[in-house]
């Protein structure tokens, strides 16, 4: 699948959005922006999440991504 525009991000992305503690992860792409893979990589409370960049880094470069999505919810509904 290619992610040349919101509404694919949004159906790749939709099962993140109900969820009641807050959930960061990435979206790996080839050059042509192709899908590779996705993962929640942190999960957080109701109203914060850590999330530690070398992590997101080490997993995208396990992949051979060419580019990365970071996405995160808000469980409050509140952004």
């Amino acid at each position: 699948m290619i992610i040349n525009c919101v509404s694919n991000m949004v159906s790749i992305l939709g099962y993140v959005r109900n969820r009641r503690r807050e959930n960061f992860g990435i979206v790996l792409l080839d050059n042509a922006f192709n899908f590779i893979a996705k993962k929640v990589m942190f999960v957080g409370t109701a109203s914060n999440c850590l999330v530690g960049t070398r992590e997101l880094l080490v997993y995208a470069l396990k992949k051979d991504a060419r580019h990365i999505v970071v996405f995160h919810n808000h469980p409050s509904g509140d952004t």
